[in-house]
Formats: structure tokens, C-alpha cells, sequence
């Protein structure tokens, strides 16, 4: 008896691993309305994620770069990017993700919001 309530427990715990959210891929937002700026996210290896900010017309003139390794969730990921940054990133039915908790003195602008799905 006492080896099935392991093997339940062990069970319990790998179809929690299993349903987390895979999010990889590139993202773009409409960093707080602002015209001068583009956003993205990108996110590889399932939990390493870059969010870039950048001139609109010239992606080379970077204006904003934060990386990290968030914890997947049940939902999306969340941690901490940057210097200290928390961050929550989670799947929306839309197909894109919904960025939400990042400060906005973190880039000098609000980036919090919906970010879509881009590339092939």
C-alpha cells in the first residue's frame, strides 16, 4: 500500500511538470502606445527570456535590453529579469502572451500588456 501512494505521489508530480506552458518564440508589443519605440520578447529553451526595446525605424539602436531565466508555471513563466525586476509572463487564447508586474523604471516606459505572436 505504501508503494502505491508513492507511485501516486510521483505520478502527482510529473503531470504538474507536464503541463507547464511551453512559450518559446518572439513576441511583439505596442510598448505603452509610444511611436518611437518597438518591443519584443523573446523567449528560448522554454525559460531564458530577452525583452528588447528599440528605435521604431532602427532595431540596431537598442534602447532597453533585460535577460533572465524565469520559472515555468502551470500558466506561463515568472521571476525575476534584469536588475531585480519581477515579471509574470502568461499564455493568453489570443495566441500571444500577456506581460504583467514589470515596473516601469525598469525601461523608462510601460510595457506591461498584451504581446502578440511574430515570425513564421
Amino acid at each position: 500500500m505504501r508503494y502505491g501512494f508513492i507511485g501516486l505521489f510521483g505520478l502527482l508530480l510529473c503531470s504538474t511538470a507536464a503541463h507547464a506552458t511551453d512559450l518559446s518564440g518572439d513576441y511583439a508589443g505596442s510598448c505603452d502606445n509610444n511611436n518611437t519605440v518597438q518591443c519584443w520578447i523573446r523567449i528560448s529553451e522554454r525559460t531564458k527570456v530577452e525583452l528588447t526595446v528599440a528605435d521604431r525605424l532602427d532595431f540596431e539602436k537598442k534602447r532597453c535590453v533585460l535577460s533572465g531565466t524565469l520559472l515555468p508555471t502551470a500558466t506561463g513563466l515568472k521571476g525575476e529579469i534584469g536588475k531585480g525586476n519581477r515579471l509574470a509572463l502568461r499564455d493568453t487564447p489570443a495566441g500571444g502572451i500577456y506581460m504583467s508586474r514589470l515596473p516601469v523604471s525598469a525601461c523608462k516606459i510601460a510595457l506591461n500588456g498584451f504581446y502578440g505572436v511574430i515570425g513564421d
